[in-house]
């Protein structure tokens, strides 16, 4: 009885032994067929002008002795392999009952691709680095199909289901013209590799909860949107490639898939902070960069294999972390994000040969420390320092200017520039290694908008620029020189801008007889577009060019005067 329970329990796989041995006895093997067939093959695709074609067709040549052909115990065709043999044309609907193998890889083949309904013992098909053009076929007749190579190609559509390919383990579709969702794959519990990128795929990314044999997923380089899934449900996944798509929402903790080893997510509009990924103690390449992550960069120091880091492009803040755990980290991009304060020195990282910083907001005194045995160190350009920053001030007032940074550093040089005014220049007096400059007794002169160049010698390639610093002078009643009336009196005017408008506005309560500009040449002539109600006064200001005027206000109590200094 036990013996029966035993041959009952393993029937399912004997009875699957049985089924493949009688496709195999069916498929008829005639040698002379096969060779007619591959005459055929040579005659379609230029075979006279293949790169080799040694013994094709010629007498007293066998064809077991035919460049890149293989034959079966029966003499039959058992494998072509004519892969970068300059094959042009389109490619036929091989007979070959037998043929196990066909790579066609790194040709010129045209034309669509057949369903090979006549290859029933196919196992591997490579067509990759062709021509092809048209849909994929659903290859339906090819029950023992195990491997699939269409990538670089022409080909357009969808995705087929493939339903009938059952023992389907590699597929690689890459650089395509592929539209459309992708499929779940439940059909193919043996698929270990999925190579899908560089198409037109849109839609969301399957959880593909029933590929428990996958190893490499790759969807780089398609239109796919939506929220990343967990794929906790594979536990063997290694590669995990989503670069260049849509996809949003945050990183999924991935906590059940401990042998992922190169996670690639850049290019998307991923948000939140990022994990520190404390499960995945394999992991040796990791991108995040071009994304919106925001927050602080972890330590990452529970994933002692990382050698590759890539956050740059991100709005990721504060300082970075001097990633001690990590011994075997090669490349560090960090550019192009918000980070400040002083950069480690990597001591620890003995391994790191490339660092790129540029274009976050350190200055020198954040970069100094750094090793000087990282190979290729990349720190230029950087953000501007400072704030955009406007001070008003009045005529002989002093200004104290401090722009806050490199307070430990003696050897930084700092170039006022008058954005304003070319020919305005530096008070020779003051330190040029100071990070704070005195404006003394401001004059009309000094008004203007300022930017400050910073230069270290030991980085000879940065210069560090501010942020607009703009010096503008007050019109309050002290710059007024009211001319008295009979009476002794004189009125107190108060004249502000507009800049918004363009506009002078002044209060006043005489009623207003004239209004004259005079400029630095002594030309003389009268402002007609102003508007007076009640106390006050507007003056259209909108075409006058930049410079320095002298305004007259001809009021009924006598004549006012003030400086007017006009900035671009």
């Amino acid at each position: 009885m036990k013996n029966k329970v035993m041959l009952f329990k393993h029937f399912p796989f004997i009875f699957g032994i049985l089924i493949f041995f009688s496709v195999n006895v069916d498929a008829q093997c005639d040698r002379k067929s096969d060779s007619l067939e591959l005459v055929k093959f040579y005659n379609a695709t230029d075979g006279p002008n293949w790169s080799k074609q040694t013994n094709w067709l010629q007498s007293g040549k066998g064809i077991n002795s035919w460049y890149g052909i293989k034959l079966n115990a029966d003499g039959c065709v058992s494998s072509i392999e004519l892969s970068n043999n300059n094959i042009k044309f389109d490619l036929i609907n091989l007979n070959l009952p037998s043929l196990s193998q066909l790579d066609l890889r790194l040709n010129n083949l045209t034309g669509s691709i057949p369903n090979f309904d006549k290859l029933p013992n196919l196992i591997s098909l490579d067509l990759g680095n062709n021509k092809l053009k048209g849909t994929i076929p659903n290859f339906d007749k090819l029950g023992f199909l195990q491997d699939l190579s269409l990538y670089f190609n022409q080909l357009s559509g969808e995705i087929p289901n493939f339903d009938h390919l059952k023992y389907l383990k590699n597929l690689d579709l890459t650089v395509n013209d592929l539209i459309g969702e992708i499929p779940n794959f439940n059909q193919f519990p043996d698929l270990i590799n999925v190579y899908l990128g560089a198409n037109n795929l849109s839609g969301e990314i399957p959880n593909f909860d029933h590929l428990q044999n996958l190893k490499i997923l790759e969807l780089s380089g398609n239109q796919l949107s939506g929220l990343i899934p967990d794929f906790n449900q594979l536990p063997l996944l290694e590669i995990l490639n989503l670069r260049q798509n849509k996809l949003s929402g945050a990183i999924p903790n991935f906590s059940k898939l401990p042998l992922l080893k190169d996670l690639n997510l850049g290019q998307n509009l991923l948000t939140g902070t990022i994990p520190n990924f404390n499960n995945l103690n394999n992991l040796t390449a990791l991108n995040l960069a071009n994304n919106r992550f925001s927050g602080k960069i972890p330590s990452f120091d529970k994933l002692p294999q990382l050698g590759t880091l890539y956050l740059s492009n991100n709005q990721l803040l504060g300082n970075v972390p001097d990633f001690t755990n990590l011994k075997n980290l090669k490349f560090i991009t960090i550019n192009d994000n918000l980070l400040t304060r002083k950069i480690p020195n990597f001591d620890s990282c003995f391994m790191l040969t490339n660092l790129n910083v540029a274009s976050n907001y350190f200055t020198f005194e954040h970069l100094i420390n750094i090793n000087k045995r990282i190979k290729n160190f990349y720190y230029n350009p950087q953000k501007k320092f400072y704030i955009d920053t406007v001070f008003t001030l009045t005529i002989n007032q002093d200004l104290l200017v401090d722009l806050n940074i490199d307070n430990s550093l003696s050897d930084n040089t700092y170039e006022w520039v008058n954005l304003s005014d070319p020919a305005w220049k530096m008070d020779l007096s003051q330190d040029i290694h100071s990070n704070s400059y005195t404006f003394k007794n401001i004059q009309n002169k000094d008004a203007g908008r300022y930017t400050v160049k910073v230069t270290n010698p030991l980085f000879p390639s940065l210069v560090l620029e501010s942020n607009s610093i703009t010096l503008q002078l007050s019109t309050i009643n002290e710059d007024f020189n009211p001319s008295k009336k009979g009476d002794g009196k004189s009125e107190n005017i108060y004249c502000f801008s507009n800049k918004l408008n363009v506009q002078l506005t002044c209060q006043l309560t005489s009623e207003i007889k004239s209004i004259h500009l005079i400029d630095l040449s002594g030309r003389k002539f009268e402002l007609r577009s102003y508007q007076q109600t009640d106390d006050q006064i507007k003056i259209d200001l909108q075409k006058l060019e930049p410079g320095l005027y002298i305004i007259q206000l001809n009021t009924s109590s006598g004549w006012k005067k003030a400086k007017l200094v006009m900035m671009e």
